[in-house]
């Protein structure tokens, strides 16, 4: 039986989009990061970051382009209304 339950509200507060300004990480938890699942980011992909974290700590959640909630820092990213040039 497949999940029909609807999980956006997890995820649609994480409004802030935000581009990758170098190739980088994300983990699932940075507190434990021997065991935590990892993956790249590219240079130019777009991650989405939650307005009322902004800037806490060196580790921000943001949702990624398939809708997981993942662990990235947030000094690899630029807001998009900036220009990167």
């Amino acid at each position: 039986m497949e999940n029909q339950y609807d999980y956006s509200f997890l995820t649609d507060s994480f409004d802030i989009a935000c581009q990758a300004i170098r190739d980088t990480e994300w983990v699932t938890n940075p507190a434990d990061s021997s065991n935590s699942d990892k993956g790249i980011i590219r240079l130019g992909e777009t991650v989405w970051l939650h307005r009322a974290h902004l800037g806490i700590g060196s580790w921000q959640q943001a949702r990624l382009a398939d809708n997981t909630l993942r662990y990235v820092q947030h000094h690899d990213f630029i807001h998009e209304q900036f220009d990167a040039e």
